[in-house]
């Protein structure tokens, strides 16, 4: 699998990092805090705490299984989407 960030979710905190193409050290992108708020149609993931505001706010998530999540945030005008698989 080739990735470019690693997100890890942990209680109430997320940490991204990104892996160094030269050296293949990981390096972190960011901290902050999560919540999950769950209702009939939509799942929401608001993020906050983290320096870079691209990742603060209400992600929704558009799929959801055992294998990989999909979400999708309209952070500062435009649209940040982001796909993970599981490890």
């Amino acid at each position: 699998v080739t990735w470019y960030e690693l997100w890890q979710f942990d209680g109430s905190n997320v940490t991204m990092l990104t892996r160094d193409a030269a050296s293949s050290n990981l390096d972190t992108v960011g901290t902050g805090t999560y919540t999950v708020n769950t209702g009939l149609s939509k799942t929401i993931i608001s993020m906050q705490d983290f320096a870079n505001t691209t990742f603060n706010g209400d992600w929704e998530v558009l799929k959801m299984n055992k294998e990989m999540m999909v979400i999708l945030n309209n952070s500062n005008g435009g649209w940040v989407y982001r796909e993970f698989v599981k490890e």
